[in-house]
């Protein structure tokens, strides 16, 4: 019976010198395609992203036996019980991805990381990869099918991710929070980045994620994912051992190659598109992508009941949800910031020196009240105010946030200055909400209100106004406190 010393000898002589190419292009393209970003952070996603992709090509490569009938025949008929045919493939697998950890781990370093935990981190999360991979790529019985879910099921769940970002800061207006669990607006968004394995492998290849304060956040979504890839291990080995070989090369009927990329593509694409004089033509167009996937699915391109009931399906499911989420405060637990359980709430306002004559000589006033005579080349930069929630000067900035939020929700590509809310519950845990003001007069529209409020007699408040010298260069933050 043939050892896996034997089998790893065999691979290389047949396969090594490929394996050499693929492993020195993978190299080659590092510099390239991350040589120019200029930012430590976008350097670490795209060593990720190529790293990940040559771990995927090795799990199709390894397997690709079970894309052709004779192929499947051979390879099974060797005097080897199948189980053990399994782990020798998986394994001499794994060690072909062993060179791309050390890479990551490598790149990671080099962008400021540091500390014992990053190889084997890298070893763990590679493997991860590897093995959801193997698991999706077994159950394809033809090589497009297996490289399309093999590389496709990380790009579907990056596509979901994104979709429920799209969904809950676009489409709703609305901000997730579910107070008992100090899930709200940005840690919300923290939270479903964990969906997505790239972006999860980015945050955990910071040093600092882990001590911060979504380091428990982050351990779970390790948990879930381990716990997901040893299921996937297991259960390739189960589907693995009652593999019929005359299926091999037949159309993949599997539910975890086609229907699964069906399902997640399309609703992921429902849920991006919102209600506007765009929403038909978009319609049609993720039609049509539903009508590409299920041709491959089915082998043929027919349009049949089936097909667009099941597209009717997905539409009407998305609709529903849509509906519900929307009307029903996401039943029960939206709102646009934490209503209750919570001790102070902070504004931060930044100053904008083209601002209106009329508020500029507010601001004057408002400097000296609370702030202190400027020097030359200093300008206030910013005011910080922090309210207790139950007086009058509250329940007024309250206001200015409600109409914040109608006015602007979360859009982001375009913007003339954000306008940032932070409360701080019990515990002195924070949560952020930013609000993107679009346009100047917009801004001076709202910085009139706030200085208005501001210089009228308020109690309980905290007052910091920050200056930044143009001169020298230097920040400094002036604080009075007003009984």
């Amino acid at each position: 019976m043939m050892t896996f010393k034997q089998w790893m000898k065999q691979t290389m002589r047949q396969y090594g010198r490929h394996y050499v190419v693929a492993l020195f292009a993978c190299c080659f393209l590092l510099p390239l395609l991350t040589g120019d970003q200029g930012m430590l952070w976008n350097t670490r996603r795209d060593v990720l992203l190529i790293g990940s992709g040559f771990t995927a090509a090795v799990a199709v490569f390894q397997f690709r036996f079970l894309c052709q009938r004779n192929a499947a025949i051979f390879m099974l008929g060797l005097p080897l019980k199948r189980r053990k045919l399994f782990l020798y493939c998986w394994l001499a697998g794994w060690m072909m991805i062993l060179p791309v950890v050390l890479i990551n781990a490598t790149f990671s370093m080099l962008c400021g990381d540091s500390g014992f935990f990053l190889p084997p981190l890298a070893v763990l999360y590679q493997t991860m990869i590897y093995a959801i991979t193997v698991f999706f790529v077994t159950r394809s019985r033809r090589l497009l099918d297996a490289v399309l879910i093999g590389f496709g099921w990380m790009l579907a769940l990056f596509l979901f991710q994104e979709s429920f970002l799209s969904f809950f800061n676009d489409r709703s207006q609305f901000f997730i929070m579910a107070d008992e669990y100090n899930i709200v607006s940005d840690q919300l968004q923290l939270v479903l980045s964990f969906l997505n394995l790239i972006r999860l492998g980015e945050w955990s290849f910071d040093p600092y994620s882990f001590s911060s304060w979504y380091g428990l956040i982050l351990m779970a979504a390790w948990l879930l994912w381990l716990l997901l890839a040893a299921a996937a291990s297991f259960w390739s080995v189960r589907a693995f051992e009652q593999l019929d070989a005359e299926t091999c090369g037949s159309p993949s009927r599997s539910y975890a190659v086609y229907p699964f990329l069906l399902l997640v593509v399309t609703f992921s694409l429902l849920n991006l598109i919102t209600l506007n004089e765009w929403t038909l033509f978009l319609s049609m167009m993720i039609f049509l992508i539903y009508a590409v996937l299920y041709c491959l699915y089915r082998r043929r391109i027919r349009f049949t009941l089936h097909m667009i009931s099941g597209f009717a399906v997905l539409v009407l499911a998305e609709t529903v949800i849509s509906l519900a989420f929307v009307y029903t405060e996401g039943m029960g637990f939206v709102q646009e910031s934490p209503q209750t359980g919570f001790s102070s709430m902070t504004l931060y306002v930044p100053m904008d020196t083209q601002s209106n004559a009329d508020n500029l000589e507010k601001l004057d006033e408002v400097n000296a009240r609370y702030g202190k005579k400027l020097l030359n080349d200093e300008m206030i930069s910013d005011i910080t105010i922090t309210f207790t929630p139950g007086n009058d000067a509250y329940e007024a900035v309250r206001g200015i946030q409600q109409q914040l939020m109608r006015d602007t929700g979360s859009q982001w590509d375009t913007y003339y200055q954000i306008l940032q809310f932070d409360f701080t519950n019990q515990i002195d845990m924070q949560s952020t909400f930013c609000y993107y003001v679009e346009t100047q007069e917009d801004y001076d529209r709202y910085m009139g209100e706030l200085l208005d409020l501001l210089l009228e007699q308020q109690d309980d408040i905290d007052v910091k106004m920050g200056f930044y010298n143009t001169d020298i260069d230097l920040y400094t933050i002036y604080e009075e406190e007003v009984e």
